[in-house]
């Protein structure tokens, strides 16, 4: 110790150059310190021993070393996705699973309004949003969901957005990500659309057959030329018959869910009766043939005779 105390006195200049050099790390220090930078996706907030000073806007700034800090906060648009699928029940209690996603800023004039109330905002407009979609959720059918998807979508935005502004947020959308149904559901979904596909192909073979029909009939009008009338006096109820078959499978197309079955029925009816029908018009025009042979036949025994 001695010797390193006659060492500076022997060379002051050391010392200096000790302290000097003290002193610039200290300065470049407080320097590097004095100075900060905003992105313009985000704003700063200034404190002075942890009082709000002011808000810095995007740009170059200056605070005090070891007095001031800065904290930054975005103020672009952000967006909100649950970790896992939100699980719900519908007003028919009906288990569905549900992934969102909310869109969200913090204004700028907003930002030391949140720094000082909710500065857990992220956590906080979670919750919100967790909460009004199973509570939007709870007032319709699980059934009716595809149909009045974006309905549902544009009154939990509503909500949102009057809510979130508590917070000082602006709610600018929301969206449902994905939609699980249960897989019971599914399959009851599935069986249905079969089902409606059989019932529309009956109907359609209903039609076709009312068609054929139609066309048989003109063609035996045609070949008995004018006997038919004495046919339809004969039987009536036979040709009325067919019609109503017919017109019963257009009535009854796609309601397979309010009488579908009684429009099936009566294409299935016209179907059978169909047969019966064109073998009695044949009946009848050959007996009609006959008697016009026979009385020919008496008509020439009388000239000869």
């Amino acid at each position: 110790m001695e010797q390193a105390k006659e060492s500076f006195h022997q060379n002051p200049f050391q010392l200096r150059f000790i302290v000097g050099a003290l002193l610039a790390v200290v300065v470049f220090v407080l320097l590097m310190g004095s100075w900060f930078t905003i992105e313009q996706y985000e704003s700063g907030v200034v404190t002075t021993w942890g009082k709000i000073s002011y808000v810095a806007s995007p740009g170059l700034g200056i605070k005090v070393p070891l007095v001031q800090s800065i904290t930054h906060i975005r103020t672009d648009i952000q967006s909100l996705t649950p970790k896992e699928k939100v699980n719900t029940y519908t007003s028919d209690n009906q288990e569905i699973d549900i992934l969102f996603t909310v869109f969200y800023r913090l204004p700028p004039e907003k930002v030391a309004f949140v720094y000082t109330n909710a500065q857990d905002y992220y956590a906080r407009l979670y919750n919100i949003a967790n909460d009004r979609v199973k509570a939007e959720m709870g007032k319709v059918k699980l059934e009716h969901f595809a149909e009045h998807r974006g309905e549902i979508r544009d009154r939990i935005r509503s909500t949102l957005v009057k809510d979130a502004d508590v917070l000082g947020l602006e709610v600018t959308d929301f969206q449902f990500t994905d939609v699980d149904y249960t897989k019971l559901f599914r399959d009851a979904v599935n069986a249905a659309s079969v089902q409606k596909a059989n019932v529309e192909t009956r109907e359609g073979r209903g039609r076709g057959q009312c068609r054929k029909g139609s066309g048989r009939r003109r063609r035996l009008r045609k070949s008995h030329s004018g006997k038919g009338s004495s046919r339809s006096i004969a039987h009536p109820e036979r040709g009325s018959r067919a019609k109503q078959g017919c017109a019963g499978v257009a009535s009854h197309r796609g309601r397979e869910d309010q009488g579908g079955e009684v429009g099936r029925s009566l294409a299935g009816q016209h179907v059978r009766e169909r047969p019966a029908t064109a073998a009695a018009n044949l009946r009848l025009g050959t007996q009609s043939q006959m008697t016009q042979k026979r009385d020919e036949r008496i008509a020439t025994r009388r000239n000869n005779s």
